[in-house]
């Protein structure tokens, strides 16, 4: 009997004696008297999981749908738009410009044959445009641009705030940027890495800056190989 165990035990053994058949008495307990914290678990887990099969999965975007860093909506000169894959491993140059500045109009076709020279798997060059209609900017863009990107004329919003941003913008442009320095007119070119910082600011009206690309060639836009987008 338990008394008689009892007596023939020492103190030790019948502090622990108790606990000894507690622990004995779980093992021959029948499956249906499991202890309830335990069957709490299962059934919680069996809701989670049920829930988690209720819940619409979220399909994860592709690197094709994912949009760029900084920039939105941009298109080529098919309309297509331009994903960050695009922009991935190349130098990314923000091109401040327009059809009625004549410097403009002079450098322009100096850029699209370095463009084309250096291959456009190595640069990308996004035209920021001051033109005053959306008809001369889509004109200008198509015809007397290398095929490279554009910021659409109608995102009026994404314009300002770059050339604010920079301190890029044509001289009668400033009445609408009353409180930003300007840095520099049109052309200008403005190297940026992936989060928008600029890298480099060019003043392409500069005439040393015609002298240097005439005697460096595509070594000019190749100076800028250490700013490739990741």
């Amino acid at each position: 009997s338990q008394d008689s165990q009892l007596t023939t035990m020492t103190e030790q053994e019948r502090i622990e004696w108790p606990h000894a058949l507690s622990r004995q008495s779980w093992r021959y307990l029948p499956e249906d008297t499991e202890p309830t914290n335990k069957k709490r678990e299962a059934s919680k887990k069996e809701d989670d999981e049920e829930d988690a099969k209720k819940k619409p999965k979220v399909a994860e975007k592709s690197e094709e749908e994912t949009p760029t860093m900084f920039l939105k909506g941009l298109v080529d000169k098919e309309g297509s738009p331009v994903t960050e894959a695009s922009l991935k491993g190349k130098i990314v140059l923000l091109y401040f410009s327009s059809s009625w500045c004549p410097g403009c109009v002079t450098f322009t076709p100096m850029l699209s044959v370095l463009f084309e020279e250096v291959e456009d798997e190595n640069f990308a060059v996004i035209y920021v445009s001051s033109d005053d209609t959306a008809e001369q900017c889509q004109e200008y863009y198509q015809k007397k641009h290398a095929d490279w990107f554009c910021l659409p004329f109608d995102d009026v919003q994404q314009r300002s705030e770059l050339k604010k941003r920079y301190g890029v913008f044509a001289g009668k442009e400033q009445e609408h940027f009353p409180d930003t320095t300007r840095k520099s007119g049109i052309p200008t070119l403005v190297v940026v890495d992936r989060e928008g910082a600029s890298l480099e600011l060019l003043d392409c009206d500069d005439p040393k800056v015609h002298k240097e690309i005439q005697f460096k060639g595509t070594d000019f836009l190749k100076q800028w190989e250490s700013h490739r987008w990741e």
